[in-house]
């Protein structure tokens, strides 16, 4: 069975019909739980197999009597469905790594253009950064604070945090892939009008129009972007002037 490409509730659904019972669990266990399980049917059938070649099992009949179906009370059915939803939650979240403390510090990269301002609500301590690339660092707990009060810095993004292990504390491992797309504009612009369009939609999504723009105009400046269907593409879904500075 290919579980990649099967959802996360087709997975659910089937490790329930095969009697798996899990709480708390992420995507890729279950996935490990499952396969376990299949292992041990196989050596279960093998060995039933190999003695029972020549048996015929008599059958044997039984009166089922009617369990009456057990009524969930109100608060039984509602902490069963806040417990879907953790287990929602745990799938979703990496936990192959080690959180940092809150005293870690980490370098955070700005990559807005002109001048970034943040001001943290709790201290009233004001980082700068300057212009586009510019660098500061950050405790975790200052992170943790920005995430609280100002998640846009972050999630939209305006900056980066240049820590792995902080991207996924954070959950921003999906934003920052997004914006990864536009790193080779060189290879990007030899792919199809499709490809090309979704990419450029996905770092309008993920706040990097400017800085796509001043990576085209650069590219155009150079003679490297000569491509007129490119250019075209990229000037509809930007919306600016390739060619005016």
């Amino acid at each position: 069975m290919n579980f990649n490409e099967m959802s996360t509730n087709e997975i659910k659904s089937y490790a329930k019909e095969l009697g798996i019972k899990f709480t708390n669990i992420s995507r890729e266990k279950l996935i490990d739980k499952i396969k376990e399980f299949e292992e041990k049917s196989k050596e279960v059938s093998s060995v039933i197999s190999a003695d029972d070649d020549d048996f015929t099992a008599p059958v044997k009949t039984e009166t089922v009597s009617e369990k009456p179906v057990e009524k969930k009370s109100l608060l039984s059915s509602i902490e069963e469905a806040i417990d879907e939803l953790d287990e929602s939650e745990q799938e979703f979240y990496d936990t192959s790594f080690t959180p940092l403390p809150p005293d870690a510090v980490i370098p955070v990269k700005s990559i807005t253009y002109g001048a970034l301002v943040y001001k943290s609500a709790k201290t009233n301590a004001t980082t700068v950064w300057n212009k586009i690339g510019s660098i500061q660092n950050m405790t975790i707990a200052e992170i943790t604070e920005m995430m609280n009060t100002s998640p846009v810095f972050l999630t939209q993004p305006n900056v980066i945090l240049l820590n792995e292990t902080a991207m996924k504390q954070f959950r921003l491992t999906k934003i920052y892939e997004d914006v990864a797309k536009i790193s080779n504009l060189k290879e990007l612009f030899k792919k199809s009008n499709g490809e090309i369009e979704k990419a450029i939609q996905n770092a309008i999504e993920a706040n990097m129009r400017d800085v796509l723009i001043a990576k085209v105009r650069t590219m155009y400046a150079n003679k490297t972007l000569t491509d007129i269907n490119v250019i075209s593409i990229l000037e509809n879904k930007l919306q600016f002037d390739l060619v005016e500075k």
